[in-house]
Order: C-alpha cells, then structure tokens, then sequence
C-alpha cells in the first residue's frame, strides 16, 4: 500500500515514510498542512481526515497499568489504572473480615503503587473485579456483594488512607468477558447497577471528588451490552463514560470499529459526559499499537487512554517493558510535544501534525 518499511513500528520516526504513500502505483504527498488530499480522484479516497481542531493532550492523558508493585520509577505516565496488581477489594479482604483483617501484603501493594504514582503527579483509577467471597451472591467473587455496607466500608477505608490521591473509581472490569461477571447487566435494577449505585451513591452522598466511572465493556459484543446497561439506569449511576478499545479473545489489539461503536454509545445514552478509555494493548506490542490508539481516541474526543500493560503479559505477552523504558518514554513526549493541529489516517496507516512535526505510527 505505502512506500517503505510495512512493519514501520521498530525504526523510529521517519516523515518520509509518513508522508510518502503509494496508491495505485502512484506516488503522492499528503497530510502535510495545506498539502492534504483534495480531489475527486477515487484513488485517494483511503484518506480520513480525523480533526483539524487544535488540541494538545495534557499530562494526565496517557495511563498506564503496573502488576508489580515495585514499578520502575522511570517510566512516564500520566494516570495509573490499578488492575492485575493483586491489590483489588477481594485481595485485600479475602476472609471478608472488614479493615481488622485485611491483607497486609495487598495492602502493601496497594500503598506503594499509590506512592509511585503520587510522586509522579499521576492520576489513579481505582478498579474493582471482584467481591470478597464471605460478602459475594452465592459466594462468587466475580459477584456484586449481597449487603451495601461491607462495600461502603472498604470505600470508606480507601477514602481515609488515600482521599485525593485516587482520581477515579471504576465499578468493573469487562463485565461482558466470559468469568469476569457472573451477574446480571440488563434490565432494571440488575447486578452490576446495583453495585455500581452503591459506589455512585455512596461517593456523591459523602461529596467525595472520585470521578465514578462505567464499568468498561470490551470487545465486539461490548458496545451492544453497554447500550443495554447505559439504557437500563447505567447512565444515572456514572460521572464517564468508560470502555475499552480492544479486538480478539486470544490476539488483543486496538480496534477502530469498536471504538467507534462505543463511541456511538457514549453519544446516545451518556450525551455530555467524558469518554475514558480504560484500557487498551497488544499481545505484541509495538510503536504503532501505542501511537495509534492515542491519536486515534484523543482525536475523536476522548479524555484518557490508558495502556495495558508495563509487566503483566496477559494475552501472549503483551508487556510493554519489552520496547524499553527509553522507547516508551521517547513515544510519550512526542505525543505530548505540542499542539496536535491534525489527525489523518491513510488506510491501516495514521499520523498526525504535533507541533508541527509530523509524527506517524
């Protein structure tokens, strides 16, 4: 489709390489400013332009996800989602004793992610997978609790040791994954509302300042269930409008159409709210499966894109710690270089004008 390197993720920035398109056997220039593609040739009709309206992505916008709590320090990151770090409710309480009989090792966890991200002025979300099994309908951690107070408890103990430095709460984790949700997410006053009313109500009864989150649906299906669940009473219990961005149940890589379809979603029953992407990765990650799905969502409005993950494989392996600290870091501050004036996709390929420069995936 393009003149140069197909796999274009591994030999750094090249304007050339983004610039140069071949379609049709034809050589053309475009996405420059002034240059892009006008005419009614047929040929040129891979040409998307995203947005020409100027924005610059603020610190906070890129997240990131850590499992080991001691995380390198030098890694850049504007928001932390805590998820796959062994420091979720059910990990911390798994007698469901209550704050005497937490677990000393989870809590541990738990203290010293938040330190890293606090020292790094970082957002954090704060994400919920499970119950403790003592507090679960019919046992199962992958329930909502059967009784409000145990979880108004543990919000109340996350409130007084950590307050402000968590920015946001997420009520779950794809609640659509096979065995990440045995409950109901339809219908009126189904499961996964119920739980998600208690955080909301329990947050804005108390004026606490967490963001409370969706819970973020995944994957082809997802965009259909969360119509469901945002149609029955979802909207009324969330302050964003959460989702993720991926394609596949083995390979997970970022995906266009999805998005868009939860982007469709977020117009229609969350009208007005912010849209997060709470998670997105690769199962081999690359430049390109970082670059993309930044320029793409923050192009189409979204507020934060949060990437999976620095050390925990998850599908394959989708570590990005395999690209280096000093790759990640190098892709971050050029997305964050400076006003981003144009965001355009030719085919399978996207770039954008940041500061200036052109930059592509």
């Amino acid at each position: 489709m393009y003149s140069g390197n197909r796999s274009g993720e591994n030999i750094g920035i090249s304007p050339a390489r983004y610039l140069q398109v071949a379609i049709d056997g034809t050589t053309v220039l475009g996405l420059e400013p002034g240059d892009l593609f006008t005419g009614a040739d047929s040929r040129l009709t891979l040409l998307q332009t995203l947005t020409t309206t100027p924005y610059q992505l603020p610190s906070n916008y890129i997240g990131m996800h850590f499992k080991d709590q001691n995380a390198p320090t030098n890694v850049v990151f504007g928001t932390l989602r805590l998820h796959d770090c062994d420091c979720s409710w059910q990990d911390i309480d798994p007698n469901a004793q209550g704050p005497s009989g937490y677990d000393a090792g989870a809590v541990a966890r738990l203290d010293a992610l938040v330190s890293l991200a606090h020292s790094k002025s970082a957002d954090i979300i704060y994400c919920f997978n499970g119950t403790p099994a003592g507090f679960a309908v019919d046992g199962n951690i992958r329930q909502r609790s059967v009784y409000e107070l145990p979880l108004q408890n543990f919000l109340a103990w996350l409130w007084d040791r950590y307050g402000t430095k968590i920015t946001a709460i997420e009520p779950w984790n794809e609640p659509n994954t096979p065995g990440y949700f045995a409950g109901t997410y339809s219908g009126a006053g189904n499961d996964l509302w119920l739980h998600s009313s208690r955080i909301y109500d329990w947050v804005k009864y108390f004026s606490r300042p967490w963001t409370v989150l969706t819970p973020s649906f995944t994957d082809a299906s997802g965009a259909v269930s969360m119509n469901t669940y945002m149609q029955d009473g979802g909207n009324d219990k969330c302050d964003a409008f959460a989702f993720h961005a991926y394609q596949g149940s083995e390979f997970l890589k970022f995906d266009r159409k999805n998005t868009d379809a939860f982007l469709a979603v977020a117009a229609s029953r969350s009208p007005g709210k912010d849209i997060w992407c709470t998670e997105v990765g690769n199962s081999n990650p690359t430049r390109r499966s970082i670059v993309e799905p930044v320029l793409y969502m923050s192009a189409k409005g979204v507020k934060r894109v949060c990437l999976y993950a620095w050390d925990h494989e998850g599908k394959i392996d989708m570590r990005i710690s395999r690209l280096g600290a000093g790759t990640w870091n190098s892709i971050v501050a050029e997305l964050r270089s400076g006003s981003i004036s144009r965001v355009s996709t030719i085919g399978m390929m996207i770039g954008a004008v940041i500061g200036g420069v052109n930059v592509s995936a």
